[in-house]
């Protein structure tokens, strides 16, 4: 993991495209993407050698739900933990600064990441995921 480097920031609406396009994940325009990404709440993009492979938003209300949505990694750099620690610092991120009774929501079709990276499931279907933030 030495040659990746963590970037606090949303990504540029070219390497949003170009990532989800790269990573299998349906298209957007481009259109819905400038309209979409200054809306980001927290974002956080893996480099290596200086290049983005990866990259995830955290969205919502940002003060009740959070929702964590475009988890891309380019298929060349997956398992390689990138998708671990993109959802570790949106978890992070949520954890130090949203209120409590708080929650934090992710749909995935990999439960067992999911559980992994810290998320509760909220029904049966075991594809929907949370974390709540406790009221004091």
């Amino acid at each position: 993991m030495s040659d990746y480097e963590i970037l606090r920031e949303t990504p540029s609406a070219e390497i949003y495209l170009r990532l989800r396009k790269e990573a299998g994940l349906g298209a957007k325009s481009i259109e819905a993407v400038e309209r979409a990404l200054p809306n980001t709440i927290h974002g956080v993009q893996v480099l290596h050698k200086g290049e983005v492979v990866g990259f995830s938003r955290l969205i919502g209300d940002n003060g009740c739900f959070y929702v964590i949505v475009d988890t891309s990694v380019l298929p060349e750099h997956q398992a390689n933990g990138i998708g671990a620690i993109l959802c570790g610092e949106i978890v992070r991120y949520f954890k130090e600064t949203a209120p409590p009774g708080a929650y934090l929501m992710a749909s995935t079709s990999s439960p067992g990441f999911a559980k992994k990276v810290g998320f509760t499931p909220t029904g049966p279907d075991q594809h929907e995921f949370y974390i709540w933030l406790p009221v004091d």
